[in-house]
């Protein structure tokens, strides 16, 4: 009975190990590549970002703050979830974009979250529901 729970304790231990190794790896991927996702929030608001593309990321980009991801290239749209101090939210998606990497060049990106008249990056509103449903 005791080399059992001896067992089990060593199994549980080695099963935690290797998800945190597969969470380091995963980690150290995204960091390899030389493109760069920058979010400026200028909205007002909090703001959370769902990437959506070759990979999926959420970011948190604060009022007046920023975040920065690495991502491989490919064809990507933004998901966004503004929430203001009273609790109410309101959410917007993006037009997709291109991140291109090749042997010579890779993409440097920087979206402004917020309402920008003649912006070169259009977003129309979306719900509650598409934003919880990526």
């Amino acid at each position: 009975m005791r080399s059992t729970r001896k067992i089990a304790r060593v199994y549980r231990a080695l099963m935690c190990l290797v998800l945190l190794l597969a969470g380091v790896s995963r980690i150290s991927r995204a960091q390899q590549y030389p493109n760069t996702i920058r979010f400026v929030n200028q909205s007002g608001e909090n703001a959370m970002v769902k990437l959506i593309g070759p990979i999926r990321l959420s970011v948190l980009v604060p009022n007046a703050g920023s975040s920065t991801v690495n991502v491989p290239g490919g064809i990507y749209y933004i998901l966004t979830r503004y929430c203001g101090r009273q609790g109410t939210c309101r959410y917007s998606k993006g037009d997709s974009f291109n991140v291109t990497q090749t042997d010579t060049e890779y993409s440097k990106v920087e979206i402004t979250l917020h309402k920008v008249a003649g912006g070169q990056y259009h977003t129309r509103d979306a719900s509650a529901t598409e934003f919880n449903s990526q």
